[in-house]
């Protein structure tokens, strides 16, 4: 059936494919030849259309089983061209078309029977020329018909352009022509109603798309009969190409946007070709826009939405415009790369008014609440501002908020009006007239003359050729007038108040702005007083001061009184402070109780009465009398030449005075003089005399110069630290600018002559001293453990660095220990011969710790507080490998290793020794990787506290975790006691049996003696229960007494000795084991698990030449007695067992007498099993192990080596009744067959039929001879008895095979 199937569906297929292609021929053929109709077709289509046609090529083809007419290479001229003309070369068709499409769907024809909607037409690659011409008609180039443009496209119900090339040029904004790639259009035609959508992939340097969408009537080819709306929306848009797309409307003509991305959607009314209505919203980046008189405005974030309309658009009348703005969040820039400022959200409404030149004439404005500054950024750029203005508006730099605030302008007239409130205003002080910061009050007035009332507090007035910097001004209360005549503006007022500070003024004012440009003239009186001359520096005319002056007025005064003070300022502003040219100026106050700072990190002149003059640009400043620290200044002058010129502060002064009160003045000078250390450092004795001449810097560059000298002769002094005298010091110690410096100073320390040499860097100076000294000098003076591992004389560098600041300084001891020997294990050891980098670093300072660091080749380090005055180790931190050390506040020392390998016979004696000193009080042992005699054991953590006699502490590691009990002292009967938690003996076995040699091993008689005790005792990972042992001292040894394993399946009593003899140790031991559950304990070490049901006693005697830990079955010499009784024999397992399993015959002579009494029994049962070994040379050997099973005895006798694993056994089998032999010699073979196959693994015919056997081989692979030649009497009769031919027999491998 399926076979039939198969076949009449590839008939069907085959003549379906036949029939389809005959069909497809038959429509094929229809289009033959219509290539002949491509001109007919040219010349239709060029009088549909109004201008010539030329098609390249003209073709039909099936699209699946559609029908589609397709034309390609079209283009429409611009003008008409006979036949007889050709076309000339460099004439390009005004349109061109890639391909059109025109095509029928069969089917959908078929079902609605119309062609209209059945069809399709498909512009590809259409290249179009649009332009809007000087009078604003939009034309397409090579598109006419009989009234002049191509009205048939607005008939048409659909037509879409695809991938196209579009070319508009706009020759009424005479722009450059733009084109347009890959774009897609529609155009829908409903009678009247005329929709156009248009999509345009824009190219990558001008933005991502345009979407254009567009409902209106009348005719596109006619603007001024447009209405309609149109809608707009880019995303991310070049705004400047997008600026050049759209041209410049008449409100923008003068304003060119040059850069900037933004997304943007614009609903706009469009009428007779004017846009008169636009809601917007956009989002604005990195824009800059640019107007020919202006500077350029950048925005780096816009975010906007508003609604702008005209109003009598459509007349002749002045043209008026209204924005109301509901939302402006704006961030500007002064520069693309400096920081945007983010302006408060605005809401406000503004209209104008346009004369038909379209320049503005009046504004105005009305605002609930805005800022200023904002405002006055917008207008400067978008408001149509003569320059004058404009200059005027960017020097106000005005700030401020403006409430309930009304404007009108008339800037033709240049008139201006009004009136409101304002806040927190700032002017900026414009040409000679001040500034105010956060002024209040109410403006009213106009551009002549107005009035400004001020109820101000907190505010801050700003007059930059006057004073420094803003004044604050806690109250300012009363009228400021201006007004407008003769060309100049005057603001004055009779009476102005202030309060500032601690002082009070009353001034009169009066200030005249000419607007030409001559100098602004000011007269000012002022009268003041004030409780604290500091603030002085406010109200001091130091905008002709240089900057470092200005600081330095800042910080001279730093305490006392004015008793009374003037101020007068008269005369034209440009040239204060009148040096040159008519004008006084003149500041005078006397001070009491002053305390002058004349430079701010030098030394203050306290109690100081003194006259403080400024007369035009000079200061003085005369001291009557004063003191600087402890020292009496005698004579002192403060002088400033210039105030505008000079670069120094002039100082000169003179001191004597003891050490100590010099040094104590010193000490406060900038001089990068390590006096603070010094003092801290040392003890100075002696007197000396002081010369300064000093230049204090009033400007940046320029440095303070300094000029002084100590004379020293015989001093002393004591380095408090180290109790440390150096006396006899002779030289002259000079300093300056630069800091302390000495070529050779001479002097005495620890019992040598040594040279000095001083030198000063920017941070510190440095004291250098060159001597010799020996370790018991050093010893004498530095206290320090371990010493006297040292021996010899060694040359040194001593470096006393005194950091400026609060460092305390350091002493630094550099040595190579040339000369010196050093008596320490393992690479720490050191020969007088050889170099080896030591350095000691003491921190010193006043405290009786003395913090040390110490660094041994980086191999030993160690950080210790040496108590100066017992002139002993307080405490330290002494580290062998890696880490770091830290000091300790806690008495006493810790010693710690921590190595990643750590060989610990080596450094638990080191540990050990130098823990016993005094003073030690924990020791510390860590190593990742610690070894012994070479064999890895892993972690191992040994820490140790010291306390009072003995040293207590845990250790941790893979063979042992519990609490150590160690004696300071070790004596013939100090004990080390071990309280383990865990003890594996497995581990410390393979420790010993990993040892170099036995002559390597510990002497017994150098070893303490031991107790330990063991909660759980492990032998291969089984736990063996409590393990107690004690040892005592014996003559060349120590002995075992009572040492005992006990455990819940067994009990092991043992004692012996470790004695030593020749450099060689011998172990002796003796002991019982008693197994109650023998074979439990067997399977739980893995022995084996055949045993079971039996109890155990084992009684030996043995020895070796090897420490304890040193057991070796090799060396083990001695004897062993094994008794077991009453257990079973499970199952048959290679080599021994194996013999035994052979006993099982025997109990089938208990079969074939019908006796089944241990049937139900698992294994071989035995009652005994007993036997003496001995022990040599690693080999036991026996000729007495006997077992007794129920069924048999069996003798055993023969050698077992320990060491390679290997047995030679002789075995008799002698069964105990003779009845044992079997009634069916049937049962008797399958037994024998059974059995034979169980101990070798293969078959063996006539295994059993022997009674003696020898076993040889490896334990895992015994060999089991049968030895027939020994058989005896009653089995040489039962192979008689068995050998009847009508029993069956199993054939042997060889018949197999035949």
């Amino acid at each position: 059936m399926i076979h039939h199937i198969k076949r009449a569906t590839r008939h069907l297929i085959f003549w379906s494919l036949i029939a389809a292609a005959i069909g497809l021929t038959g429509v094929r053929l229809l289009f033959f030849g219509i290539e002949h109709y491509k001109s007919d077709l040219a010349v239709h289509i060029g009088e549909v259309v109004g201008t010539p046609v030329t098609i390249g090529r003209l073709g039909a083809n099936m699209r699946g089983f559609n029908p589609q007419l397709v034309l390609k290479d079209i283009a429409i001229l611009s003008r008409p061209v006979p036949s007889s003309v050709a076309l000339a070369d460099n004439e390009k068709p005004a349109i061109e078309f890639t391909e059109i499409r025109l095509g029928i769907d069969l089917l959908e024809l078929l079902t609605r029977r119309d062609l209209l909607s059945s069809s399709w037409v498909t512009l590809v690659g259409a290249k179009l020329a649009i332009k809007r011409q000087q009078d604003g008609s939009i034309v397409i180039v090579g598109l006419k018909s009989s009234d002049g443009q191509p009205q048939w496209l607005l008939q048409g119900r659909k037509y879409e352009v695809l991938q196209s090339e579009i070319s508009w040029q706009d020759e009424l904004s005479r722009s450059k022509p733009l084109l347009f790639s890959g774009v897609d259009m529609a155009i829908s035609n409903e009678g009247e109603q005329h929709r156009l959508n248009m999509l345009i992939n824009l190219p990558k340097k001008v933005g991502n798309t345009l979407r254009l969408s567009m409902d209106f009537k009348g005719n596109i080819f006619e603007p001024s009969t447009i209405q309609g709306r149109v809608y707009v929306a880019g995303k991310a848009v070049l705004l400047s190409e997008l600026a050049a797309l759209l041209g410049q409307t008449s409100a923008w003509d003068r304003i060119n946007i040059n850069a900037g991305i933004g997304d943007f959607k614009i609903w706009g009314d469009w009428r007779q070709s004017q846009l008169v209505a636009m809601d917007v919203e956009a989002q604005l980046q990195q824009m800059a826009l640019v107007r020919q008189d202006r500077q350029s405005f950048f925005v780096k974030q816009l975010k906007t939405r508003f609604h702008w309309g005209l109003n009598n658009a459509s007349l002749g009348k002045d043209k008026q415009w209204q924005l109301d703005v509901n939302d402006f969040s704006l961030e500007a820039q002064d520069n693309p790369k400096s920081t945007a400022k983010k302006w408060p959200s605005a809401v406000f409404s503004a209209s104008g008014q346009y004369k038909d030149d379209n320049v503005l004439a009046k504004i105005a404005l009305f605002v609930e609440q805005l800022d200023l500054q904002e405002a006055s950024a917008l207008a400067k750029f978008f408001a149509p501002l003569s320059d004058d203005q404009l200059q005027l508006l960017a020097q106000a730099q005005v700030k401020g908020v403006l409430q309930n605030f009304s404007l009108f302008a008339d800037l033709k007239a240049k008139s201006l009006a009004l009136n409101g409130g304002f806040s927190k205003v700032g002017v900026a002080p414009m040409s000679s007239i001040p500034g105010i910061e956060n002024l209040t009050g109410r403006i009213k007035g106009s551009e002549k003359q107005g009035t400004i009332s001020l109820t101000t507090k907190s505010a801050r007035l700003s007059a930059p050729e006057l004073f420094r910097e803003a004044l604050p001004v806690d109250r300012l209360q009363g009228t400021l007038d201006w007004r407008q005549a003769d060309n100049v503006w005057s603001v004055s007022s009779q009476m102005i108040e202030l309060d500032s500070l601690s002082f009070q003024s009353k001034s009169r004012l009066r200030i005249d702005i000419p607007e030409t440009g001559t100098p602004v003239f000011m007269d000012l009186q002022s009268s003041f007083s004030g409780k604290d001359a500091r603030q002085v520096t406010h109200y001091l005319p130091v905008g002709i001061m240089d900057e470092g002056i200005v600081a330095w007025l800042d910080h001279a005064i730093i305490s006392g009184s004015m008793t009374h003070g003037g101020l007068l300022v008269y005369g034209n502003l440009n040239d204060f402070p009148f040096t040159r040219a008519p004008g006084v100026f003149e500041a005078v106050f006397n001070g009491e109780q002053f305390d002058l700072s004349y430079a701010p990190e030098w030394p203050h002149i306290t109690g100081m009465n003194a006259e403080v003059m400024f007369s035009q640009d000079s200061l003085t400043v005369n001291v009557g009398q004063g003191k600087t620290g402890n020292v009496i200044i005698k004579q002192a002058e403060v002088t400033i030449p210039t105030l505008n010129k000079s670069q120094h502060l002039l100082i000169q002064g003179k001191a004597e005075a003891e050490i100590g009160q010099v040094l104590a003045l010193m000490q406060q000078m900038p001089l990068s003089l390590p006096v603070d250390s010094l003092l801290e450092a040392i003890t100075p004795q002696g007197t000396t005399q002081v010369v300064l001449d000093l230049k204090i810097p009033l400007v940046d560059d320029v440095p303070a110069q300094v000029d002084g000298m100590a004379e020293l002769k015989d001093a002393r002094l004591t380095v408090k630290s180290l109790d440390l005298p150096v006396s006899a010091i002779n030289g002259q110690l000079k300093f300056n600018e630069r800091g302390v410096f000495s070529n050779a100073i001479q002097a005495t320390a620890l019992g040598h002559p040594i040279q000095i040499n001083i030198e000063s860097s920017d941070s510190q100076t440095s004291v250098n001293v060159a001597g010799k000294a020996g370790i018991d000098d050093l010893q004498t003076q530095f206290d320090l453990p371990w010493w006297s591992i040292a021996a010899g004389e060694t040359e040194y560098r001593l470096k006393l660095a005194l950091p400026y600041g609060d460092v305390a300084p350091e002493l630094v001891v550099n040595s190579t220990l040339s000369g010196v020997s050093l008596d320490l294990p393992g690479a720490l050891a050191k020969t007088r011969e050889q170099s080896v980098p030591l350095s000691l670093t003491f921190s010193l300072g006043d405290k009786p710790l003395l913090p040390m660091l110490l660094n041994y080749d980086d191999k030993l380090k160690a950080a210790m507080q040496l108590d100066t005055r017992q002139k002993t180790v307080f405490s330290g931190h002494v580290l062998v490998g890696a880490g770091e050390v830290a000091q300790s506040p806690d008495a006493g020392l810790r010693l710690e290793i921590n190595r990643d390998r750590l060989a610990l016979q080596d450094w638990l004696g080191l540990a050990v020794a130098q823990s016993a000193g005094n003073g030690v009080r924990e020791l510390k042992i860590h190593s990742d990787h610690a070894l012994w005699k070479q064999t890895d054991i892993g972690l191992f953590d040994l820490a140790l506290k010291h306390d009072r006699n003995d040293w207590t502490g845990v250790i941790a590691s893979s063979f042992a975790n519990g609490s150590i009990h160690i004696p300071a002292g070790f004596t013939g009967t100090d004990r080390i006691s071990l309280n383990m938690k865990l003890l594996d003996l497995s581990a410390l076995k393979q420790l010993g049996s990993k040892a170099v040699s036995a002559s390597q091993a510990l002497s017994p008689e150098l070893m303490p003696l031991l107790t330990i005790t063991s909660d759980k005792t492990l032998w291969q990972s089984v736990d063996l229960g409590r393990l107690s042992l004690e040892a005592q001292r014996i003559p060349g040894g120590m002995s075992f007494n009572n040492v005992e394993l006990t455990g819940d399946n067994q009990k092991l009593s043992l004692s012996g000795d470790w004695q030593a003899s020749g450099g060689k140790s011998v172990t002796h031991t003796q002991g019982h084991l008693e197994v109650p559950r023998a074979g439990q304990l067997l399977a739980k070490l893995g022995i084996t698990k055949d045993m079971t049901e039996t109890s155990a006693v084992v009684d030996f005697t043995v020895n070796w030449n090897a420490a304890p830990y040193q057991f070796s079955l090799a060396d083990l010499k001695g004897e062993m007695d094994i008794t077991l009784k009453n257990g079973r024999i499970l199952s048959i397992e290679p080599g021994f067992g194996r013999v035994l399993g052979m006993l099982a015959m025997a109990q089938w002579v208990k079969r074939a007498q019908l006796d089944f009494s241990d049937i139900y029994q698992e294994g071989l049962t035995f009652n005994s099993i007993k036997g003496h070994f001995d022990l040599a040379g690693g080999i036991a050997s026996t000729d007495d192990l006997v077992v007794d099973a129920v069924p048999a005895k069996i003798a055993i006798s023969g050698d077992t080596d320990l060491v390679s694993q290997t047995v030679d056994h002789i075995v008799n089998v002698t069964p105990k009744s003779a009845d044992a032999v079997p009634i069916a010699g049937t049962i008797m073979g399958k037994v024998a067959a059974l059995i034979g196959k169980s101990l070798t693994g293969k078959n063996q015919e006539g295994f059993f039929f022997g009674s003696q056997y020898q076993v040889k081989g490896a334990w895992g692979n015994a060999q089991i001879i049968p030895m027939h030649k020994n058989n005896g009497l009653l089995q040489k009769t039962w192979d008689g008895i068995t050998g009847f031919p009508w029993l069956p027999q199993e054939d042997s491998p060889e018949q197999l095979e035949k």
